[in-house]
């Protein structure tokens, strides 16, 4: 299946996935590098010699907040990633059943993919939040039989 971007270029599923697994990693990639970047004025100041002063702490905590922020943005597209394979049907991990819960079907199993033991009731009320409809426990329990946590 494919879908039509925004200049009239079409994206197939495999390349959805791809983008989606590398902006994943990218974002957990930037995180570490923020606590990194974070942390390295009190590493360095724990050398003789070496000294820092407060204002290099506050250029650490300055591109640490950039790089945040950059985490940020990756976070936000996956999110949007995430919404249109949804809303698009393209989620291969969800079986092509009739119905009016495949977005929030493909959105549960997704979030259950990153826990190791999901919390159902907290599944359905964060997807309930999250997708602005109503969603139980026993649909979460339903919907993520047999899917894999990381």
């Amino acid at each position: 299946m494919l879908v039509r971007a925004r200049q009239s270029r079409f994206i197939t599923i495999s390349e959805l996935d791809a983008l989606l697994a590398s902006c994943e990693s990218i974002a957990r990639e930037l995180r570490k590098s923020a606590a990194d970047v974070r942390a390295l004025p009190d590493k360095l100041s724990g050398s003789k010699f070496v000294e820092l002063r407060d204002m290099e702490h506050g250029v650490a905590r300055y591109h640490a907040t950039n790089i945040e922020r950059a985490a940020k943005f990756y976070e936000d597209a996956i999110d949007k990633i995430i919404q249109l394979k949804a809303v698009e049907g393209l989620d291969p991990r969800v079986v092509d059943r009739p119905g009016q819960y495949r977005p929030a079907r493909s959105y549960v199993r997704h979030l259950a993919r990153h826990i190791n033991r999901p919390l159902y009731a907290t599944l359905a009320t964060v997807a309930s939040v999250a997708l602005d409809c109503r969603i139980t426990k026993d649909q979460v329990i339903e919907w993520t039989r047999g899917a894999k946590g990381p």
